[in-house]
């Protein structure tokens, strides 16, 4: 095992080694179906790409992959809601990114 230093998270201009790309991006918008048609538009994403209803979280989301990364639309079923509160608070668009990490023994 090679001794790596650790990432200096004071400056975040330093690339964390254990970062191996990315899982998933997320985006908050109003209408799933919406921007869905919007990205199948000028993205290609293709015109089967459904929209799953997840009723615990009260949430819509078409979930579809694009050179390796799966994107997440995500609309709120509630107007208080966790993506419907992100957008009143910044407008739509991205949430969150998910990242892929390499595993460490010990975690």
């Amino acid at each position: 095992m090679t001794d790596t230093p650790a990432p200096n998270v004071s400056n975040p201009n330093t690339p964390n080694p254990n970062v191996t790309g990315i899982k998933h991006m997320a985006f908050a918008v109003r209408s799933a179906e919406a921007a869905l048609k919007t990205y199948q538009q000028f993205l290609g994403v293709p015109g089967d790409t459904q929209i799953e209803v997840y009723p615990k979280s009260r949430n819509r989301v078409a979930l579809f992959r694009l050179g390796g990364t799966e994107y997440q639309l995500c609309e709120s079923m509630d107007p208080d809601g966790r993506f419907a509160s992100w957008i009143q608070e910044r407008g739509e668009g991205l949430h969150h990114v998910a990242r892929h990490e390499r595993l460490h023994a010990g975690r």
